[in-house]
Parts: structure tokens; C-alpha cells; sequence
């Protein structure tokens, strides 16, 4: 640049030609960086935003897309949301039982075998438990046996017994639909097998216990007794919903 300049020292000719001919030869010379910058901007831009974008949908499957469900029913009946880090995301009841526990004990955002934990812990929880009720867990999950070997924790961790049943994920929304529990859905599938005439209503007012009870009294078949204190079984029973395993710990 200093040769083109001397070069125009030497030339006759008016300044303001002599300037503005630099001033051009400036332009020229920096067109194509401004060009070639102008081209990769963009694509660093749209690069950038697909990489942004691909982070916060794991982000948000990680944290806000439910994989779990567990509905635990006595006769209250009480239904959490889980997520792919074991997380709750929410509590939801499905009668005034279910509403009176989940008023006594806030479990969202806690991991989701603590938040079980605190549910049968609570003396509000704990009040409808008796030699006569039957504790039900209705598990709908990819991993349902490893959450189902949680609950049988947190079963001997409070001295509780009960039943696990697991259950595909699409009976979740079937059981929302008719405003169940998830566990009060299966017992309402299995009941009108037998008795067509069942209503949803029918089976969200009755107890986990007198809906067992019904279901052996149309079937003849003996499934609602729950292991006696001191013991510790599992028994595997199909009946084409999900398979039952039942815990006793004291």
C-alpha cells in the first residue's frame, strides 16, 4: 500500500482525486473479508440456535416429561409423576381422602421413594391404615420392577403391608379420562369383566379393600388376603391387566 501511495505522490493531480482514489482502493480491499464474514455469521447463528435448542429439549425431557407413575390407593387415593431423574413432578388426588394427605405432606420435587416414604409416614396417611385395608401401589413404568423393589423398601422401612400391581402407561390417561386413580382403574377393569354394569363413579367411591372384596365375590376366586405380620412373601398373580406382588413387613 505505501508503493501505491508513493506511486500517486509522484502523479500530478488534484488531492481530492488522489484521496478518493485511496479511499476506493481501501474499499476493494477489504470487500471480500466483509463478504466472506457476512456469509459465515449466519451459520454460526443457525449452528448456535440448533445446539441451544438441542439442550433444552433434553433439559426439558429430563426434567418435565413424566416417566413414571405410581397411584397408591386405600381409600385415598393418591397419584405421583416421576421423572427420568427419579424426581416428582406431581401429586395429584383422586377423592377427599386423597386431598386430605396430600394437604398434610408436600412431596414435589423430592426424589420419589422419599416422597413414598414421607406419604406413609404421615399420621394423616396412617389414619385410614388398619388390619382391614389394603394398601394398593399401581406402578405404570418402563422400570417398573425397580420401582416396585422401592415401594417394597419403603414398605419395610415403615412397617407397612401392601400390594404392587404394575400397569402399561396408556391405562394412565384411560383412567384420567374417567377421573380414577390409576390403581382404582385396574380394580375397575378387572370388577367389570364380571359385572359389565360397574360404573367408574361406583368404584372411585368405594375402598381398595371392598373393591377386592367385590372382585372375589363375582369371581370365586380368593385374592384380597395381604401376608400376616412378621412375614415376607411375593406372589406373582396375572389377572391381564398387570402382575400383583404383595409384601407384608412389620
Amino acid at each position: 500500500m505505501n508503493k501505491i501511495k508513493n506511486a500517486f505522490g509522484e502523479i500530478k493531480a488534484d488531492e481530492q482525486l488522489k484521496n478518493n482514489t485511496l479511499a476506493f482502493l481501501d474499499s476493494k480491499r477489504s470487500e471480500p473479508v466483509s463478504r466472506s464474514r457476512r456469509k459465515v455469521i449466519p451459520f454460526s447463528l443457525a449452528a448456535a440456535a440448533v445446539l441451544f435448542l438441542t439442550i433444552a429439549a433434553g433439559v426439558y425431557e429430563m426434567w418435565f416429561v413424566p416417566v413414571t407413575v405410581v397411584s397408591i390407593d386405600v381409600n385415598p387415593s393418591v397419584e405421583i409423576s416421576v421423572n427420568r431423574l427419579d424426581r416428582i413432578l406431581s401429586a395429584d388426588a383422586y377423592n377427599d381422602d386423597g386431598t386430605k394427605i396430600l394437604q398434610s405432606v408436600s412431596v414435589k420435587g423430592m426424589k420419589y421413594e422419599e416422597g413414598i416414604n414421607d406419604i406413609l409416614s404421615s399420621d394423616t396417611f396412617t389414619q385410614y391404615l388398619s388390619d382391614d385395608s389394603l394398601l394398593t401401589f399401581t406402578v405404570a413404568s418402563k422400570n417398573d420392577e425397580k420401582v416396585i423393589s422401592q415401594i417394597q423398601h419403603c414398605l419395610s422401612t415403615t412397617g407397612h403391608q401392601g400390594v404392587c400391581v404394575n400397569a402399561s402407561s396408556e391405562a394412565v390417561s384411560q383412567a384420567h379420562h374417567l377421573g380414577l386413580s390409576l390403581g382404582k382403574y385396574q380394580a375397575y377393569l378387572e370388577i367389570s369383566e364380571y359385572d359389565p354394569t360397574i360404573t367408574a363413579e361406583e368404584c372411585n367411591s368405594m375402598t381398595m379393600k371392598e373393591l377386592c372384596e367385590l372382585k372375589e365375590q363375582l369371581s370365586g376366586a380368593e385374592t384380597c388376603d395381604i401376608p400376616q405380620e412378621g412375614s415376607n412373601q411375593q406372589n406373582n398373580e396375572s389377572h391381564g391387566h398387570g402382575t400383583e406382588h404383595r409384601y407384608g413387613h412389620r
